[in-house]
């Protein structure tokens, strides 16, 4: 959360715009995409297993 608020503040500034909600939303594209999948509990285990480099017991 606190890097997501950095990257607003950082990007309003680089860009000489005040925080709005579309300034917000450009800002955060990235974060804010969603992609066609489907959150279980065995894509949360993967992500984190891929993350952290382990093996899903």
């Amino acid at each position: 959360l606190e890097g997501a608020l950095r990257k607003i503040l950082a990007f309003s500034n680089f860009h000489g715009k005040d925080i709005t909600i579309d300034v917000t939303r450009e800002a955060l594209k990235d974060l804010l995409t969603v992609q066609n999948r489907q959150i279980s509990v065995e894509n949360i285990q993967k992500t984190c297993a891929d993350f952290y480099n382990i093996k899903v017991a």
